[in-house]
């Protein structure tokens, strides 16, 4: 029974602390103004520290917030993404002024005011487009705020002015958006750090006073007289690039500081009279001060009366080679000139990967210091594992088999390079490979193989591959059996595997005869001294050699020369033509007569040309009967007398 109750007491205490249990961090979308009180349990609202709201509050919104920072715990409110509308309640009445939201996205007056310790932050809504806040001393009315230590602001708005921001801000916050800042020299302001959006390109003088200031000044491309009636924060301060005049009384600078300026900045303006704290500001804003300007002509100083060595107690730096420059301008020329050191941006190493395969072997590494010219080129080397390998001064040696990381580093600014290491055991590769042939003929169909060498014999890989430069002409087998297949020369290639070497064997295919035919098979001639020409044609008509001899197997009747066929006498030839390759042959059968035919009788026929039974012509003919050709072309046989 008593361990009932005791469970029975725990679970009563556990769900009270759940119903009592109050909430510090609470976040509200509150898409209906005026019920954003509604949305917060009332043990919350005593509770609650850090509220961010979104959605959208009119002037009823707005008191309960008010009630929340002057009554309850509230000191960090988030209102980034709300949005302020018209309307609602009277959110603050106070000495007989009476305040209401008139206008969406506007801030009025004493919207979040009311503590007096002040709060810890507040981001006031993008959405504001509009400040309608008059600050009134007199009459204790504050601006949008009281007291905050961090105020963010902007987004659509595009000049912020200081009227509205004079109140104890110890962090400004301005949002991207805001382009310009409108001074109000009023009285010394509370502020230790400000954030300026990248739009805003200028200072204009009164913009802020203080007495030391945190600010980011990277964007701005001028800054005026007193712009800032305060101490930059910060033993090096970095002046805009884009700067090109620096007036003096811009700012204070602690002594000691180290300035850089860029090389766009061509004036520095000492003309103020008054300085931020005292008459004699522009004197002390060079005390011992370190200069470094990337300016290799020196800026001009407008010196406005001043003792000319102001410049005794700083050190200035200057760009290589340009002291010279520094030391005969005036002013420049009191201070103390030193060259500029060239600071290290980077290294890299001369290899990123090494292989080892022989213990102790060695390679030296490089290392290159960025840029070039850096004056510190100071490197330490180590290894990841000195079992694989070790390294000194960059000269890195095998230890043993495995993989390990060099790495370099510049003793300026601690760049990092790294090298690869891979020791594998030592592998014995081929130093020659050769083939027993360089040359070699084979015919359309034939085949040779080829044999290599691969030296040395204890090359762990020997293997090759074999490959043709064209297939089409002669092919080879993973054995170096070699195929020819149409007339042509190619080279056929052995390569080792283990390392890419190759031996080459040039190969000419030639394309056998397998054949020879004559344009004429029979011809018949009748005239000694008549000619033919016989045209053989060698198959197939791609063979390699097409070389012929011609002849004539009876040289008195015909004689042939290159094929023209040319008649000797009367009868019958056969003229041969004959290959060189294959001794294939093909004839032509030639066949000479007199061509005496058609004979008329012709008992008694003197003037003519005479002839013999054989054809031959003579002058003197004998008695009896001949064979007489005349002028007219008829042949006859008459009777000689």
């Amino acid at each position: 029974m008593n361990k009932i109750l005791s469970i029975l007491i725990i679970f009563v205490l556990a769900n009270i602390n759940t119903i009592f249990a109050q909430n510090v961090t609470l976040v509200i979308d509150n898409q209906n103004p005026g019920w954003l009180s509604n949305k917060i349990p009332f043990k919350d609202q005593e509770s609650v520290k850090n509220l961010t709201v979104t959605g959208y509050l009119n002037g009823t919104d707005i008191k309960f917030i008010r009630e929340l920072i002057s009554n309850r715990a509230l000191t960090h409110l988030d209102l980034t993404n709300a949005n302020i509308i018209a309307g609602g309640d009277v959110y603050c009445e106070k000495n007989s002024y009476t305040f209401k939201i008139k206008e969406d996205n506007t801030l009025y007056n004493e919207m979040f005011s009311g503590n007096a310790n002040g709060m810890d932050y507040i981001a006031l809504p993008i959405s504001i487009s509009k400040i309608d806040s008059s600050p009134n001393e007199s009459y204790s009315i504050n601006s949008f705020y009281d007291k905050v230590d961090t105020l963010i602001i902007g987004g659509n708005i595009n000049m912020l002015s200081k009227y509205y921001l004079r109140n104890n801000i110890k962090y400004l916050y301005i949002r991207e958006g805001v382009d310009s800042i409108e001074p109000y020299f009023y009285r010394k302001e509370q502020f230790k750090k400000i954030h300026l959006s990248s739009g805003i390109k200028s200072l204009g003088g009164g913009t802020f006073y203080c007495d030391s200031i945190e600010i980011n000044l990277e964007n701005l491309n001028f800054i005026d007289h007193r712009a800032i009636r305060g101490t930059l924060i910060g033993d090096t301060i970095r002046l805009p690039k884009d700067l090109s005049i620096l007036y003096t009384c811009s700012f204070g600078l602690k002594k000691s500081t180290t300035l850089y300026l860029s090389k766009n900045t061509t004036k520095i303006d000492r003309s103020c009279v008054f300085g931020h704290n005292s008459s004699d500001h522009d004197e002390s804003f060079f005390l011992s001060l370190k200069i470094h300007l990337e300016s290799p002509i020196p800026p001009q100083i407008s010196n406005s009366g001043y003792r000319d060595d102001f410049l005794s107690s700083s050190t200035i730096y200057v760009p290589k080679g340009c002291i010279e420059n520094y030391k005969k301008a005036k002013y420049w020329s009191y201070a103390t000139i030193l060259e500029e050191k060239v600071p290290v941006t980077g290294i890299t190493l001369d290899h990123e990967n090494i292989s080892f395969s022989d213990i102790g072997a060695s390679v030296q590494l490089t290392a290159i210091i960025l840029p070039t010219d850096a004056d510190n080129k100071n490197v330490t080397w180590k290894s990841s594992d000195t079992s694989v390998a070790t390294v000194v001064d960059g000269k890195v040696t095998c230890t043993g088999y495995g993989t390990a990381q060099i790495t370099a580093t510049s003793e300026e600014g601690a760049f990092v390079a790294t090298c690869n290491v891979t020791a594998t055991k030592r592998i014995v590769l081929p130093s020659s490979i050769t083939l027993d042939k360089q040359e070699s003929t084979i015919k359309v169909g034939e085949t040779t193989t080829l044999k290599v060498n691969v030296l040395p014999i204890d090359a762990d890989d020997k293997t090759v591959s074999w490959s043709s430069e064209d297939s089409e002409i002669a092919s080879v087998t993973n054995e170096g059996v070699v195929t020819g297949h149409k007339a042509g020369t190619t080279k056929i290639i052995a390569t080792t595997n283990a390392n890419g070497l190759k031996a080459e064997c040039t190969v000419t295919v030639l394309q056998p005869v397998t054949g020879i035919t004559i344009d004429k098979q029979n011809i018949s001639l009748s005239e000694i001294g008549e000619s033919v020409q016989l045209t053989a044609s060698v198959l197939p008509e791609d063979a390699s050699n097409k070389n012929v001899t011609w002849s004539s197997s009876d040289n008195k009747v015909a004689i042939v020369s290159n094929g023209k066929v040319v008649c000797t006498g009367y009868g019958t030839a056969v003229i041969s033509v004959v290959t060189e390759d294959g001794g294939y042959m093909a004839t032509c059968v030639i066949n000479v007569t007199s061509g005496i035919n058609g004979i008329y009788e012709d008992k008694d026929y003197q003037d003519s040309k005479r002839y013999d039974a054989t054809g031959r012509e003579f002058n003197n003919p004998v008695n009896g009967i001949s064979i007489i050709k005349t002028k007219d072309g008829r042949t006859i046989k008459t009777n000689v007398h």
